[in-house]
């Protein structure tokens, strides 16, 4: 009986053994759900693809801005050269263009004055045969002697004369007249090479004039003034930051999990997020992202800062509109349940 009663007493200290330790791992599983982060606003540096002189900062430190407000005043440093490159090629090719103009005009004036001299001899000479019948025809008229066969003759023969000279003046004008209708229209065309050209230097100045204009440097949304990396007269190189701007509410949220609790943790997840300095206050985020590595998670995060403990780091995206400060610490709970393997309650029942 006593044997049997010592059995009976040490089987019920069992069975609060393993309730107390199944409470433990309980506890210890519900802890491991719950990590810590960092409120993390998003941050933008402002640089410009080439260089550029500041001209003046419209902006300080730390000041909040709306959307499109100036922060800066820039000027490109290549910018007036090149257009006082555009400007005097465009003069120069102008200056080509009217002189390519007048060699033009110069050989339709010498073509007009051949046409016209060559036009004056051919007339001239007809008019002088026509004058010749003429005299002739009155000389003849009271010769009765004078046979009307033979006065036949010779107007035949001065009229092939006549038409033999007309023709050769349209043989020698028709050539003129054609050279002269092609430098015209020649002279009249848009798409000679200098047209083509200052066509092409006027794209050129219109665009470095917008590139010029657009210059001036916004704030690309609502937010806040970081660091200003620059001074007033200063010349910066390509792509160097000219000033670090912040959304105005942290949008994001960088945590760590545990290395024992990576596994549990996926893109698309959702957490509750709370406030450490408002512990009633709480949003929901999504896992957006993973880290694919394990590291050392920073000793303000840890639970015992001492003890250094590795994990993995993931993002959150949280909704813009919240109370949260930049940097501000917060806690990361999962909203749904895991797995764990109760290591205590395997010791147990194998050993």
């Amino acid at each position: 009986m006593k044997i049997l009663k010592r059995i009976n007493i040490l089987f019920i200290a069992v069975v609060i053994a393993v309730v107390v330790l199944w409470k433990m791992n309980a506890q210890y599983s519900e802890e491991v759900l719950l990590f810590y982060g960092f409120a993390e606003t998003k941050e933008t540096e402002i640089n410009l693809e080439h260089p550029v002189q500041v001209n003046q900062i419209l902006v300080t430190t730390g000041q909040r801005v709306t959307k499109d407000t100036p922060l800066m005043e820039v000027a490109h440093n290549k910018i007036p050269l090149k257009l006082e490159e555009i400007v005097y090629e465009q003069e120069e090719t102008q200056l080509k263009k009217l002189t390519w103009e007048a060699g033009i005009l110069a050989s339709i004036d010498q073509m007009k004055s051949k046409k016209a001299i060559k036009a004056s001899e051919i007339n001239t000479e007809i008019a002088q045969i026509e004058a010749k019948i003429a005299q002739n025809k009155s000389l003849i008229k009271d010769l009765n002697s004078f046979k009307k066969t033979e006065n036949k003759k010779v107007t035949v023969v001065t009229d092939a004369k006549i038409t033999a000279l007309r023709e050769e003046l349209k043989m020698a004008i028709q050539p003129l007249e054609t050279e002269i209708k092609r430098l015209e229209k020649t002279l009249k065309s848009s798409n000679s090479p200098y047209n083509a050209k200052l066509k092409k230097l006027k794209t050129e100045q219109t665009f470095y004039e917008d590139k010029g204009r657009k210059l001036n440097i916004f704030a690309p949304s609502d937010g806040l003034i970081g660091n200003i990396h620059c001074k007033e007269a200063e010349n910066i190189s390509s792509f160097k930051t000219l000033i670090t701007f912040y959304e105005e509410n942290p949008t994001l949220v960088k945590g760590y999990v545990h290395e024992n609790l990576v596994i549990h943790v996926k893109v698309g997840d959702t957490l509750t997020v709370s406030s450490s300095l408002i512990l009633s206050y709480e949003i929901k985020g999504i896992v957006v992202g993973l880290g694919s590595r394990i590291i050392e998670i920073p000793s303000r995060l840890r639970k015992y800062q001492d003890i250094k403990t590795y994990g993995r780091e993931i993002l959150i995206q949280i909704p813009s509109e919240n109370n949260f400060l930049q940097k501000e610490k917060v806690m990361l709970r999962l909203d749904k349940p895991i797995q764990t393997n109760d290591r205590f309650l395997d010791i147990l029942f194998t050993s």
